[in-house]
């Protein structure tokens, strides 16, 4: 009897994880917010107390807020169904008019109980 492989689809659609269990999307986000960072604070420290330092301290910024973000990403994401805080960030960029989320998104309310009909006797 042959086994029925895995659809390929299933395996495809999950965003995978890179490092420290973050996926590549949240690596590629870590390290954006902490390079801007790190020049904005490294140019400010290097006009104050010379180029040499202001490279040091933003190379330090640099490495420490991008896995200190990681590893804070890690722990928020901790019992969240797979792909949870990637969805919410598209919704969010969505909804501030950037682009479209490449998911159908509904936002509306739904109500959790159900009225009587017309012809139910209650």
């Amino acid at each position: 009897m042959r086994e029925i492989p895995d659809l390929a689809p299933n395996r495809m659609d999950r965003v995978p994880i890179v490092v420290m269990s973050c996926t590549a999307k949240e690596v590629e986000m870590a390290f954006g917010v902490s390079l801007v960072a790190s020049i904005v604070l490294g140019l400010i420290s290097g006009i104050f107390f010379g180029m040499g330092i202001g490279v040091t301290i933003g190379a330090v910024i640099f490495l420490g807020g991008s896995f200190g973000t990681m590893r804070i990403l890690a722990y928020v994401k901790r019992g969240k169904p797979e792909g949870y805080y990637l969805q919410q960030m598209q919704i969010y960029k969505q909804n501030m008019g950037f682009g479209k989320a490449p998911f159908i998104y509904r936002p509306e309310y739904y109500e959790g109980f159900r009225t009587a009909l017309q012809g139910d006797k209650g």
